[in-house]
C-alpha cells in the first residue's frame, strides 16, 4: 500500500504515487504526496525574508512562470536535503508535492536545470 510503519508512526513511501485500495464503500484510488521537511525549510526561508531579499537584489524575471526567489528556494531545499550533484532538479522535485515546495503545479512543471543554472 506504500505505507511504512516505524515505531508505530505511519510514513508514505519515498516516491509518492497512487494506489488502488478497497474500502467499505468500494474501490478507490489512494494518492500519496511526499511532503517531507520542505514546509519546515520554507517556514525558515520566509522568516528570514528570503523571497523579499532575493527579489530586491535580482529584480523580476523575464518570464513570469517562476521568479528568482522561488527558483533559489527550491535550489536551497535541494542542497540541504539532497547533498549530491546539482542537476536533474526536475527529477528530484517530481515526487514532491508542489505545495510542499511552495510552488503551484504550473510553476513546478517549469523547473529545469537551465532555470537554476
Amino acid at each position: 500500500m506504500g505505507l511504512v510503519y516505524i515505531d508505530g508512526i505511519m510514513y508514505t513511501r519515498q516516491n509518492g504515487g497512487s494506489n488502488r485500495v478497497v474500502t467499505q464503500d468500494g474501490a478507490a484510488n489512494l494518492r500519496l504526496h511526499l511532503v517531507g521537511p520542505h514546509p519546515i525549510l520554507l517556514h525558515f526561508l520566509d522568516r528570514m525574508t528570503f523571497p523579499r531579499i532575493v527579489c530586491a537584489c535580482l529584480g523580476t524575471p523575464r518570464q513570469r512562470s517562476l521568479d528568482h526567489a522561488q527558483t533559489l528556494s527550491v535550489l536551497i531545499q535541494n542542497i540541504i536535503l539532497s547533498p549530491a550533484p546539482l542537476y536533474r532538479i526536475a527529477e528530484w522535485a517530481d515526487p514532491i508535492s508542489p505545495a510542499a515546495l511552495g510552488l503551484s503545479a504550473a510553476e513546478k512543471r517549469s523547473l529545469n536545470d537551465d532555470r537554476v543554472a
